[in-house]
């Protein structure tokens, strides 16, 4: 897959309930959101975002940090980075506990539909009335860190989701409503019912630390063993915890953050010979045979696409300015 030079990222601001409308420098943008029955503590949001693809966006909500969300893709896709560095794409967004309600996300299409659930908390300890299971008291009881929970929503909550949406019945809020409290029941009867020895919030702010070495050494990040042994976690929990807060396994990020760094090298003008050399092929053809099956292209033929692209998107810095609901 090429990787493209990110966008310079628009900032939005959303709040309240009620339809939220921008159309900031050729990218539109559209919430609804929607507050479910005043006793349950919950909201819905379909977004729309037309762009000219792939567009970044940074989104900030004045909310508290004291809910859980998930997101499900209608049309097209995205990759969302949290304030604090986790990251999800919209196959396996799951469920998500901020630190910060604010998010980058990454859309790769032109058209993109999102529809997302939101509960504070406090609903979900009344829901189980005192008896709250073990798999979900990470989830409620610390709030100081990012928790991230990946998981991919059964195909027939995908389908009546699309159904209800499109529905011109006068029962269609109701409808949705029923089926937002599914998607998000669905998702924490599943974490809930984890096995015990799921990673411990020591083991999840651990998994930060990691990302904070790997990303220290892009050029040849400590494999999973060093990390465990600087960090004096077992190698097993250490990347049980790194893939419930980034949803990838520290083997996986350690290969994407070398390849991030040979892409920003490439892009800077390193002779290529030099790069593959500075990360570990002795031989040319060797990093070509690589980074061919990583992107599709030889190196070359993937830096001059590169150098066109930026020469196309050399245009004076975005404009940003906050967007707030048109809603109550």
């Amino acid at each position: 897959m090429t990787v493209l030079p990110a966008a310079p990222p628009i900032d939005l601001q959303i709040s309240g309930c009620g339809v939220s409308r921008a159309m900031i420098d050729g990218v539109e943008a559209e919430v609804v959101t929607n507050g479910l029955n005043a006793g349950m503590g919950m909201t819905w949001s379909l977004s729309r975002f037309l762009t000219e693809g792939p567009d970044t966006l940074d989104v900030e909500s004045d909310r508290s940090a004291g809910f859980v969300y998930t997101q499900v893709p209608v049309r097209g896709g995205f990759t969302a980075e949290l304030a604090c560095g986790a990251v999800y794409d919209a196959r396996r967004a799951g469920l998500v506990r901020p630190r910060r309600s604010a998010a980058r996300f990454r859309f790769s299409g032109r058209e993109n539909h999102v529809f997302g659930v939101v509960a504070s908390l406090e609903a979900i300890k009344a829901w189980f009335d005192g008896a709250v299971p073990k798999g979900l008291r990470p989830l409620l009881d610390d709030r100081d860190t990012t928790l991230h929970a990946p998981q991919v929503l059964p195909g027939y909550l995908h389908q009546s989701l699309r159904a209800v949406l499109q529905s011109r019945s006068p029962m269609r809020g109701h409808m949705i409503e029923a089926v937002a409290l599914q998607i998000l029941g669905v998702q924490l009867e599943t974490l809930g019912a984890a096995a015990p020895g799921g990673p411990t919030l020591a083991e999840l702010r651990l998994a930060k630390e990691v990302r904070t070495l790997l990303e220290g050494a892009p050029q040849d990040p400590p494999a999973l063993s060093r990390l465990a042994v600087m960090l004096g976690c077992s190698a097993k929990r250490l990347d049980t915890a790194y893939r419930a807060v980034y949803g990838i396994s520290i083997y996986q990020a350690r290969q994407d953050l070398r390849f991030e760094a040979i892409c920003a090298a490439l892009r800077a003008g390193v002779p290529i010979g030099v790069v593959a050399r500075r990360f570990g092929y002795p031989r040319l053809s060797n990093f070509s045979t690589a980074f061919r099956k990583r992107t599709g292209l030889a190196p070359r033929v993937w830096r001059e696409q590169q150098v066109k692209g930026a020469a196309r998107a050399d245009v004076p810095a975005r404009r940003t300015r906050p967007w707030t609901s048109g809603g109550d």
